[in-house]
């Protein structure tokens, strides 16, 4: 009769039971894991957001405040103007020499309301002539080959004037050439130099007196 070992099966079925009781240990783990770490995100995105939406608030009171002030009409005025000023320093452009080469171009006929100078070089002009015959002649005048400065002109907007019942206001976008605009930095003088004579190094010899020998020989 054959023997059978019963302590080898035993062994073998224990340890296959305990497996899936390990894997379902290790899923739990990863399981609640997962949540604390989803409850601490959750808890992290809204105190960001609370704190944002603060921050808002406190952002919209204070711009409320500020324009509530007296002097915020002149001040935001202010700034206007420094940021307009500013993209002219950044691109460094000189319209004092474009305007006295722009009456070359224009028209007797034609009188000007309002001068423009955009940061990117170019201007919109409004103005007013007598009739559309000055008016094209006074587009094509800025189109001229001899006027090298002008890139292009763009006819903006047309209309009758209203200073004057037979003109015409018209609004041109000239767009100049950047060259003309580059401003001519001024020439900087050099310090005068001045010569240093040549200092002698070498030491001149002073006349030294020498004391009279005494004899100390008896005679």
């Amino acid at each position: 009769m054959a023997e059978i070992n019963l302590l080898q099966n035993t062994s073998i079925g224990s340890s296959e039971e305990r497996l899936p009781k390990i894997m379902n240990v290790i899923g739990m783990l990863l399981l609640a894991f997962a949540i604390v770490a989803y409850v601490l995100l959750w808890v992290g995105t809204s105190s960001a957001k609370t704190k944002t939406a603060e921050l808002q608030a406190q952002q919209a009171s204070i711009q409320q405040k500020v324009q509530q002030s007296e002097d915020y009409p002149r001040l935001s005025n202010y700034q206007n103007k420094l940021k307009n000023l500013q993209l002219l320093l950044d691109k460094h452009l000189s319209w004092g020499t474009l305007i006295q080469r722009f009456s070359d171009a224009t028209l007797k006929t034609a009188t000007y309301k309002k001068f423009t100078a955009n940061s990117d070089g170019s201007a919109t002009i409004t103005g007013n002539v007598p009739d559309f015959q000055n008016l094209d002649k006074l587009i094509k005048a800025f189109q001229l080959d001899e006027f090298q400065y002008i890139k292009d002109v763009k006819l903006v907007n047309v209309g009758l004037s209203e200073e004057n019942k037979n003109g015409i206001s018209f609004t041109v976008n000239v767009v100049f050439n950047n060259t003309i605009l580059q401003a001519v930095p001024t020439p900087t003088e050099k310090p005068a130099q001045t010569e240093i004579p040549p200092i002698n190094t070498i030491p001149q010899q002073v006349p030294t007196e020498t004391a009279p020998q005494t004899n100390l020989i008896p005679q």
